[in-house]
């Protein structure tokens, strides 16, 4: 059994403080859903999988890549949507990063019509402003998928 009088790890502590931040988030709106929030004081990765965003005041969110039977299951899934966001000649604004992230929150799962000039930089740029894991991307159509915790019926991923 561990000696718990023997201090932890500086990386030991890093991981329980963000269980433990992560649980109390999931649950509340404390921490900005936005990477480029000005709070935002620095970004990590922890063993390669686990994207840490780390605010101000000490806090995290941690979001978790989905595998590719996770990923072919959401293209299923999105097969006979349609987009719910249009990026205009203005390119991504704020006022479509807000309407994107409303849908992620009301659907988890969406599709965004981009732009033909610039559909990679902006289908990546959506993926890590709104934390959105981009499930694929057809000509200019990228499909998204955020789980919600909080939504009334959440997607149950497959293992």
């Amino acid at each position: 059994m561990a000696d718990l009088a023997q201090p932890l790890s500086p990386s030991a502590l890093r991981m329980a403080f963000g269980l433990l931040v992560e649980l109390r988030h999931r649950y509340t709106k404390a921490c900005p859903r936005r990477w480029d929030h000005p709070a935002c004081t620095a970004l990590m990765r922890v063993d390669g999988s686990i994207s840490q965003h780390i605010d101000s005041d000490h806090s995290m969110t941690a979001t978790f890549p989905i595998s590719s039977q996770q990923r072919r299951w959401l293209k299923q899934q999105a097969h006979h949507l349609k987009p719910v966001v249009w990026i205009g000649q203005a390119g991504l604004s704020e006022a479509v990063l807000t309407e994107i992230e409303l849908a992620l929150d009301h659907h988890e799962l969406i599709k965004v019509r981009v732009n033909a000039d610039q559909r990679d930089a902006e289908a990546s740029a959506i993926a890590a402003q709104t934390r959105a894991e981009l499930v694929q991307r057809i000509g200019n159509v990228a499909t998204y998928f955020r789980a919600n915790p909080r939504h009334k019926d959440p997607m149950r991923l497959p293992h």
